[in-house]
């Protein structure tokens, strides 16, 4: 599920983002992810057995403990 074109919400520019989109190891789930090419402001997009969830990532995901650790 992807959005309609609009501004970015970081930074008001012209939302026309970089993404990706992969599937989970069971290909049950689909996750996009788009970030704005001017303020890296990203957005996730979850679609699943479970509905559909969408969140804003921040610097604290990219540290030790945070969404994206491994």
């Amino acid at each position: 599920m992807r959005r309609d074109p609009q501004p970015c919400s970081g930074c008001g520019h012209p939302f026309q983002p970089w993404w990706a989109q992969g599937l989970t190891a069971d290909g049950r789930t689909s996750i996009t992810v788009e970030r704005c090419g001017t303020c890296n402001t990203t957005i996730a997009f979850e679609t699943g057995p479970d509905g559909d969830r969408e969140w804003t990532l921040d610097d604290d995901d990219y540290k030790e403990g945070g969404s994206l650790w491994k």
